[in-house]
């Protein structure tokens, strides 16, 4: 089992670095969906009746776990989008500077 990796601390990122967490979010979350879709061919290619039930039931809670990773990673892209949107007012406003998040 792959450990999961330390939480960027995201306050502290530059924009080139969140840019890069939200696109290896996405990547992710895309080498996920593509395991499944593997593992639904091979479970098509078992001829054992025991063995295919007990695939099926195990791609029945992965497909539950993508669907619910696709909400969080969908939900995380709207709050970058949201903080996006709010350091773009900040800067026209003068109240925020690139430098500052470097």
């Amino acid at each position: 089992m792959v450990e999961p990796t330390e939480r960027p601390d995201i306050l502290n990122m530059t924009q080139a670095q969140l840019d890069e967490l939200v696109t290896n979010l996405q990547h992710k979350r895309l080498a996920t969906r593509k395991r499944y879709e593997e593992a639904q061919a091979a479970k098509q290619r078992v001829r054992d009746d025991k063995a295919r039930a007990q695939m099926e039931t195990c791609l029945i809670r992965m497909n539950k776990e993508l669907i619910a990773i696709d909400k969080k990673v969908a939900k995380f892209e709207k709050d970058y989008a949201t903080l996006m949107q709010l350091k773009r007012i900040a800067v026209i406003e003068g109240e925020y500077s690139e430098s500052e998040s470097t």
